[in-house]
């Protein structure tokens, strides 16, 4: 595929919601460390007729698990919000894969250009924790709400 190509994937049965979720998690192709092979899941066409929708993430969740990225600063800027969506996701499924992975190598790549010792410290909290996974659709809307704001939308 061509850089920035776009697929729409057809399912022959219903994937299980496992299935979507491992999917988005972990992308698909052999270039996901490098961030390609981002899936985004259109929730619409898997769900069971009648099924409840999703339960609302929980006021307090917002707040207290990006609080520390936001205190330090690390939630305007669309570059580095994309960037923690997608360190993120890579830092799940190679914990996945190795429980005592180290996300180390990571902050090579960015932390001259973006992040200071504090901001890098706040970033290794978050890719240490046990909510990360919990948090990374909370940076999607972050990153949605900012790129709504770029494109003349409402913030």
């Amino acid at each position: 595929m061509e850089l920035g190509s776009v697929a729409v994937v057809h399912f022959r049965e219903p994937p299980s919601p496992e299935s979507l979720q491992r999917l988005a998690r972990d992308g698909i192709g052999l270039r996901r460390i490098e961030g390609f092979g981002s899936v985004q899941l259109n929730p619409q066409p898997w769900r069971r007729a009648g099924a409840p929708p999703a339960a609302p993430v929980p006021a307090e969740a917002g707040p207290s698990a990006l609080a520390p990225l936001r205190d330090h600063g690390l939630l305007g800027a669309e570059q580095t919000v994309r960037w923690l969506v997608s360190r993120s996701r890579l830092v799940l499924v190679e914990r996945e894969r190795n429980p005592r992975y180290s996300a180390a190598p990571l902050f090579e790549e960015r932390v001259a250009v973006f992040f200071d010792d504090a901001r890098a410290d706040v970033v290794a909290g978050l890719f240490a924790s046990s909510r990360l996974a919990t948090v990374i659709p909370l940076l999607e809307q972050e990153l949605e709400r900012i790129t709504d704001g770029q494109t003349g939308g409402n913030p």
